[in-house]
């Protein structure tokens, strides 16, 4: 929109959409058949949008004309890219100064864009309508939510099929076109400043892929490298240089772009199904997802310290800047209201790098959450996912992946905060898929169904890989446990039901790849060679136990069984938390994936063993066999608690902060505790140890320790030995140590 100098909004002419471009011998623009034989105005757009309104789109065409004469028009010469490639990131006040429109009337002209290398595409079925200068208009697209068999429209259409009725002509579905105003323009633009350096973007996703090992990411590694090729080769100019006008006549193109919803069927191949959403058909969504890949390189640790030095940025100052750029491109989605893939990738990554910044208990991380979960469930993609007529197979195995972490994200979460999940294994397919590489999703279709007959029972490769997909297919039914001890936490306990719990957890380990199996029940040695099978193992036995730790804590807390199981759990965990912990090679593998297990698994088994030791240390008849060793629980938590010390010095785990802060403020005070002596008040007077028996007592004891361990300088013997006299410390009598000195002399 444009601020006219008496206050006045003038709404923009928004002719992005491609015109025909042909011409009668009136001058006047060509009419599409079916406008022409019905006499009836035409906006000269393909598809137009009196036919889009009228359903027939597949008719829309416009007949050749020999007289016709074609207008070529020219694209204007790019304004040479600007020497320096340095970009300071959360900085785009000059760019959004530099786009402020002139006053006057020459800026209500329509805004074509072109580019050097964009070639003048003719827009697909699904472009929306052309935008007159009053705004609002009403595009019919494709279904973008999921509607079960209760829905009205269910009801409506059901059987017809069978019936001989074709359905699909008598379904509306419609969907409120966004007005691109001077305010949204502007706010594109800052977006894309960040998108100045290309080389520093591809460096730092490049630097994301490595150090998070690539195919965690949501959007796999081979799609973002085609989709920042393309969109280099097609706009790479026009962002170096950042010409005010041309930035915006691409702002505007994204906009449209993101406002169509990608057409595809089952034979779309992957090549064409990711040059959909690049080059002239790039949209806010990929934008977003570069922004939030750039975040997370940033926030790698050590992989990216050379960037940030290289490139004379700070950590923060990325990491901010790109959350609040994929903050912006959410909303620009938000508002488009197109439901697909790339969506739900920001939507998820969205979710991740904030909740890794903020922690899961931020109220910003829990309604990201939701979004993504409504997000999820509007696909559709907790019905069965297959590849058909319109879902190709790649992009059905990718969903599935977008599924498995999906799912077992939110039951983790729920779990880790006490909260009721908002996704269900009851209402969900759990299909996990195929146990492919990147090479083996995109493949062309022959191959791809090849690569399958060579996969194992229950979908997993038979190169005894271990990989990301490897994890979450072995995980997910081990998710479906935690959420039914969740259930049995937040309900009613029975104890049958935890019994049942426990013994699908044994038959589950049945069916898992033997490399995992062996995470069980062998410890995974420190020190020696890492490779990606030793992490994700680590994490799958950390996790498995902590299922076991969960159904432990629910019986005693809710069941009034004994702590001897919830201890015993708790004291394995934490054997394993604190052996991760001293391991220099597993950290240098991931750092972050590390500190996690450090500051979750095992702050939560260090709060159950500190709170046992304390009541242990406070009975009045210590007991000969103790549930934990006092010695070494003091050292391990001691150990524990420097390691938390280390982990509130990494300045990206902002998320685990406080968590970590307070455990280490109770677990402190717990030490304290039992380590600090008595106050003076609280000490037994002298003449307690006047008594015959104590005083020989005492004086036995002390000429036994005389000769290796008392100085014999004539000096006071009791004021050098009095630190041996310990609470715990029996001094090798033979007779019954019922516990502390203090409580046998009370």
């Amino acid at each position: 929109m444009d601020h006219q100098p008496g206050g006045q909004v003038i709404q923009l002419q928004q002719t992005s959409q491609t015109l025909i471009g042909k011409y009668r011998r009136n001058r006047k623009l060509q009419s599409c058949e079916p406008c022409r034989k019905s006499k009836l105005a035409c906006d000269h757009s393909v598809p137009c949008g009196r036919c889009i309104k009228r359903r027939c789109v597949d008719k829309c065409f416009y007949h050749p004309n020999p007289l016709t004469c074609n207008r070529q028009t020219t694209s204007p010469t790019v304004p040479a890219p600007s020497d320096s490639p340095s970009y300071s990131f959360g900085g785009s006040h000059r760019l959004v100064q530099s786009i402020e429109p002139p006053h006057g009337p020459k800026f209500g002209r329509p805004v074509r864009f072109s580019c050097r290398e964009a070639p003048a595409v003719h827009r697909a079925s699904s472009a929306p309508p052309l935008h007159h200068a009053h705004g609002h208009g009403v595009v019919h697209s494709e279904k973008q939510s999921f509607l079960g068999s209760t829905s009205v429209t269910s009801m409506l259409t059901e059987d017809l099929e069978k019936l001989g009725v074709p359905s699909m002509d008598l379904q509306t579905f419609s969907a409120q076109s966004v007005a691109i105003s001077y305010d949204r323009i502007t706010k594109g633009c800052e977006v894309l400043a960040f998108l100045k350096n290309n080389m520093m973007v591809n460096q730092f996703i490049d630097c994301f892929y490595g150090a998070w090992e690539g195919d965690v990411a949501f959007c796999i590694e081979p799609i973002m490298k085609m989709w920042l090729m393309e969109l280099w080769r097609f706009h790479g100019d026009v962002l170096k240089s950042q010409n005010p006008d041309k930035i915006r006549q691409l702002c505007e193109l994204i906009w449209r772009n993101t406002q169509s919803p990608l057409i595809y069927d089952g034979k779309t191949s992957p090549k064409q199904w990711i040059l959909l959403s690049t080059g002239a058909n790039v949209r806010w969504d990929v934008i977003g997802l570069m922004a939030c890949y750039v975040a997370t390189a940033a926030a790698a640790g050590d992989s990216s310290k050379r960037l940030l030095a290289e490139y004379q940025i700070t950590r923060e100052a990325v990491m901010s800047s790109m959350v609040d750029i994929a903050a912006n491109c959410l909303t620009f989605c938000r508002e488009c209201e197109i439901l697909d893939d790339t969506f739900l990738w920001l939507a998820a990554e969205y979710y991740g790098f904030i909740s890794f910044v903020k922690g899961d208990i931020s109220s910003t991380v829990y309604r990201a959450g939701a979004e993504l979960c409504s997000t999820f469930l509007a696909m559709g993609l907790h019905q069965d996912i297959r590849a058909n007529a319109k879902v190709p197979p790649f992009l059905a195995q990718l969903r599935k992946q977008v599924r498995m972490v999906t799912y077992s994200t939110e039951i983790s979460v729920s779990a880790f905060l006490g909260r009721p999940p908002r996704l269900s294994y009851r209402y969900i397919n759990l299909d996990t898929g195929y146990d492919f590489t990147n090479a083996e999703i995109l493949a062309e279709e022959s191959e791809f169904a090849a690569n399958v007959s060579k996969l194992l029972e229950g979908g997993f490769n038979s190169d005894g890989r271990a990989g990301a997909i490897t994890f979450w297919k072995v995980w997910i039914p081990f998710a479906i446990l935690r959420e039914q001890i969740l259930e049995l936490a937040l309900g009613n306990l029975c104890s049958g039901r935890a019994d049942e719990i426990q013994q699908k957890a044994k038959e589950q380990w049945a069916d898992v790849p033997a490399a995992y199996a062996r995470c069980r029940d062998e410890e995974l040695h420190v020190g020696a060679k890492k490779t990606g099978l030793t992490l994700y193992g680590h994490i799958i036995r950390q996790s498995t136990q902590a299922n076991e730790f969960l159904l432990q804590r629910v019986r005693f807390q809710k069941a009034g069984a004994s702590a001897e199981g919830l201890i015993k759990v708790a004291q394995q965990i934490f054997k394993d938390i604190i052996r991760i912990s001293e391991d220099p090679e597993l950290t240098k593998i991931s750092s972050i994936n590390t500190n996690h297990m450090v500051a979750i698994h095992g702050l939560r088994c260090a709060a159950v063993l500190a709170v046992e030791l304390l009541r242990q240390e406070q009975l009045p008849v210590y007991p000969r066999e103790p549930l934990l060793p006092r010695s070494q629980t003091i050292q391990d938590l001691s150990v524990f608690v420097s390691r938390l010390d280390l982990i509130l010095k990494v300045e990206v785990l902002h998320g685990v902060f406080s968590m970590c802060e307070q455990g280490r403020k109770v677990l402190t005070r717990i030490l304290d505790k039992i380590l600090s002596p008595p106050n003076a008040a609280d000490r037994p007077c002298q003449s307690c140890h006047t008594g015959g028996y104590q005083h020989a007592h005492s004086q036995s004891a002390l000429d036994n320790f005389q000769d290796g361990m008392v100085p014999s300088d004539g000096g006071d013997y009791l004021g050098h030995t009095s630190f041996m006299f310990m609470d715990d410390f029996n001094l090798a009598i033979d007779a019954p140590y019922f516990g502390p000195d203090h409580d046998f002399r009370q």
